[in-house]
């Protein structure tokens, strides 16, 4: 079993992340230091971190600024994120930060991941969608009005014509 290895965080030298995604604060003059809770944010976990007392940002940063985690592994122990690339979880678990389940991956290819993993939020899985698969291809097939459309299944016209020209539920 390999032990955890820390590595600092670029901008902040109060703290370390690990790569088993755990960020750590560093002791110091009226801080005990410790490891982070970490804030959930749409099943991501973020850390806020603040600026040390001797940088020179520091008395525009009183406030924290929250960061992913994942972002905080991948650019200490994978280098900074490459243009155009975006943080890719392997394994589709949003809150497995460990370095090997991470890496750097382009939008198209982190979206067909998630599509792999079942963990993209569309249609019926969307937790604020108002329709089935089902009324989606009876909105289709329909030869009633946008407007009439709209009132029958609680959207606006502009769902019922997005609908109608597959430019959403395109996967129905």
């Amino acid at each position: 079993m390999t032990q955890e290895q820390w590595r600092p965080i670029k901008g902040y030298p109060n703290y370390a992340v690990s790569d088993m995604g755990r960020v750590y604060s560093l002791p110091r003059s009226g801080v005990r230091g410790g490891y982070l809770c970490c804030l959930p944010n749409h099943g991501y976990q973020m850390a806020v971190l603040y600026r040390s007392r001797t940088d020179p940002r520091c008395r525009f940063e009183r406030k924290g600024r929250r960061h992913y985690v994942h972002h905080l592994v991948l650019e200490a122990f994978d280098g900074p994120r490459p243009r155009g690339m975006e943080a890719d979880h392997d394994n589709g678990i949003r809150t497995d930060n460990r370095i090997g389940n991470l890496a750097w991956a382009t939008h198209r290819d982190n979206m067909k991941r998630k599509e792999q993993h079942g963990t993209i939020l569309r249609g019926e899985r969307c937790p604020w969608a108002k329709l089935t698969a089902s009324l989606v291809l009876a909105i289709r097939r329909s030869p009633e009005s946008v407007s009439a459309l709209a009132e029958r299944h609680g959207v606006t016209p502009s769902n019922i014509v997005a609908i109608q020209k597959q430019k959403s539920w395109r996967h129905v």
